[in-house]
């Protein structure tokens, strides 16, 4: 989900309608669940706040309701991604952040979703 390098960058932040999860250069995850009819909302709010604080070269999202924010947050000047959550990318992205988490990544090590670690 994130990459982040020695310098501290952070490189991706995941965000679902409900949920954003974030990693600094410590390693230290961080993540914030949104629910009710300003969840979106309260998501978009968190995304600008940790673009104000790292370098985010990427947001991953689930276009089912996150759409038209995403549009605004690229508009913005931040790299989007869809990654609709379906079996197909679900179960692949579950085992990478399983073997990640178990394997103790560190600093340099990437974690984005669906993609094999480096």
């Amino acid at each position: 989900m994130a990459q982040v390098t020695s310098s501290g960058r952070l490189e991706t932040v995941s965000s679902s309608p409900t949920t954003s999860a974030w990693v600094n250069e410590r390693l230290h995850v961080g993540c914030a669940i949104f629910e009710g009819d300003r969840g979106v909302l309260d998501c978009l709010d968190t995304i600008r706040d940790l673009a104000g604080q790292y370098t985010v070269a990427e947001v991953i999202y689930d276009p089912w309701r996150f759409g038209q924010a995403a549009q605004e947050l690229e508009r913005e000047g931040l790299i989007m991604e869809k990654f609709p959550q379906n079996d197909t990318k679900m179960v692949p992205a579950s085992n990478t952040l399983h073997a990640a988490i178990t394997g103790g990544a560190r600093a340099g090590t990437s974690l984005r979703v669906g993609r094999p670690l480096h």
